[in-house]
């Protein structure tokens, strides 16, 4: 797998520098804030949620943990593949003591060539596409590292005022990143991120969503830009929950028939 580093990722670069922006405007949105679910109060940022076991197991500071993270694979894939996840979960607690302690960010690349999601991503691209096809990409809709996702999107719906203004911001980002990387086709793995493409964005008058019974699938156009794609989706495709592996074969085989047939 070819990972770029960041100063020769530029779409990853800027766009990095984008969250570092925001983050100075929405910071107080976010630290020391706490999200209650079942009567119990969660934080929002992994840095102040992470268990003092874990670090300790790992020595991993609680500062090593950034706020904001982006991968390699932010890259521009021009009619080819995007997977989009929700947030990164920031639980590479060894990678962070050893690539992020000297000194701590807050805003990290994280680009272990050795990750089991990249693993995953590029194993379904080249089931997709060919043993050669490297026209893929991989983006969050959130960039805030938070393990917890239940608390991320209670965090999103129950948002208002500055903090529904951040969230927007980011969904601004996230459409622009679409835009910019310009695929084919869309490959949701999350079902929160289903529900704001299909839903919450349709509901905000950001895309245009026609969903296609007989293929599967949805077809979408970016309001702002006029950008048509579509969209496949399923479950996490690597992790402790991901789909069964019958649905990931009937996935792979939708999106390969999709490709060929457009």
């Amino acid at each position: 797998m070819n990972l770029l580093p960041l100063e020769q990722n530029k779409f990853a670069y800027d766009r990095l520098n984008q969250y570092k922006e925001w983050w100075k405007q929405y910071r107080d949105s976010f630290i020391g804030k706490v999200i209650n679910i079942n009567k119990e109060d969660f934080p929002l940022l992994q840095r102040e949620y992470a268990k003092n076991d874990q670090l300790s197991k790992y020595s991993c500071a609680r500062n090593s943990i950034p706020y904001m993270e982006i991968t390699p694979l932010y890259r521009e894939a021009n009619d080819g593949l995007l997977f989009v996840n929700c947030n990164p979960s920031g639980t590479d607690y060894s990678y962070y003591r050893d690539n992020n302690s000297k000194p701590p960010t807050d805003f990290f690349y994280y680009d272990k060539s050795e990750n089991t999601y990249f693993n995953a991503t590029e194993e379904f691209a080249k089931t997709v596409g060919g043993k050669s096809f490297e026209n893929y990409a991989m983006i969050d809709v959130f960039p805030i590292v938070m393990q917890n996702q239940a608390v991320l999107k209670k965090a999103f719906d129950k948002s208002d005022g500055k903090s529904r203004d951040a969230f927007n911001e980011l969904i601004v980002y996230f459409l622009d990143s679409i835009e910019r990387i310009k695929p084919k086709v869309i490959i949701v793995t999350n079902a929160f991120v289903k529900d704001l493409f299909t839903d919450i964005f349709l509901e905000s008058g950001l895309l245009d969503v026609i969903p296609d019974d007989e293929k599967v699938c949805y077809n979408i156009k970016i309001k702002k830009s006029g950008f048509a794609t579509t969209v496949f989706c399923g479950g996490m495709i690597a992790g402790g929950h991901q789909m069964d592996t019958e649905s990931k074969k009937r996935l792979v085989r939708d999106v390969k028939h999709f490709m060929n047939l457009v």
